[in-house]
């Protein structure tokens, strides 16, 4: 009922705007599909806004929404994806793709860094989802100097017992935070670590990262090394390799912190380019 609620509400917002370009974002299946549809019987063009989870639908086992997503995709005018290799995939499926990457976050600037306990102090952005290699961070905390004090965000409903022992005494879960006390962990760390299983995954801790101005240790992904290509280190999730990059972060940490500030200017300027460039081509889909 709350579908048929909401797919009514926002066909009679279609009519009552009447807008000439239509942007929706994909999940919502529905939503997607109602407005590319919509378009197609009334001449209007539809840009889809797909985040990996809708993408996932093409190699998930559920057959309708395997079909409904190859609707959406064939049906849209223009899909926006963040990298190259979702680009792709749209594309064999007869999608037309665009890249835009999410812009850097502006962040509040009455949320100050504070003052950590550790040495080296890292903050992991985690929401404890199986693509999330937790488990593989908990053990490389065993492995490096106690100094270094890894924060795990989110609320782990208990996931962390995975490990079958304690948790290591440089490891803190800080359960649910404000935007404010996210943003002041994002600037006191000296490094934010965001990592996933996913290849085409662009993980909003590494935009968060960047806008802070902290260095960063990503999962060794084409897409991430790629965008992310300063200031930066690439860990292949074990725990081994994680804590190896741990310990470099914390030799490099200057040289890492020079090199995020340059990738933040880069980034701005290309974040700049592409709006300009989707804004292009909507235009000459319009004339």
């Amino acid at each position: 009922m709350r579908y048929l609620r909401a797919c009514i509400a926002t066909f009679l917002a279609f009519i009552h705007e009447d807008p000439n370009v239509i942007f929706v974002q994909n999940p919502s299946i529905v939503l997607a599909l109602l407005a590319v549809h919509y378009g197609r019987i009334a001449g209007r063009t539809v840009v889809v806004d797909f985040h990996n989870a809708a993408i996932e639908h093409l190699d998930g086992r559920n057959w309708l929404a395997k079909v409904l997503t190859k609707s959406i995709i064939r049906s849209a005018d223009l899909v926006i994806v963040t990298n190259e290799v979702l680009a792709k995939r749209i594309e064999t499926e007869q999608g037309k793709a665009v890249i835009l990457p999410d812009p850097l976050p502006a962040l509040q600037d009455r949320c100050a860094p504070k003052r950590l306990k550790g040495e080296f102090n890292v903050l992991f952005v985690c929401t404890w989802a199986p693509d999330e290699p937790f488990i593989e961070v908990i053990k490389a905390a065993s492995m490096v100097d106690q100094g270094v004090v890894i924060y795990i965000t989110g609320n782990s409903m208990g996931r962390e017992a995975q490990l079958g022992s304690p948790l290591p005494p440089n490891v803190e879960l800080t359960g649910y935070v404000t935007d404010c006390e996210y943003i002041s962990l994002l600037r006191s760390c000296d490094l934010v670590m965001d990592l996933t299983t996913r290849q085409a995954c662009m993980v909003c801790g590494g935009y968060e990262a960047v806008a802070a101005g902290t260095p960063l240790l990503l999962s060794d992904t084409e897409v991430l090394r790629k965008y992310f290509n300063r200031g930066c280190l690439y860990t292949d999730n074990t725990a081994v390799d994680i804590a190896a990059k741990l310990n470099l972060a914390r030799m490099s940490r200057d040289a890492l912190a020079r090199e995020i500030l340059l990738l933040r200017e880069d980034i701005e300027m290309r974040d700049t380019a592409n709006l300009a460039a989707v804004e292009a081509l909507l235009e000459t889909m319009l004339v």
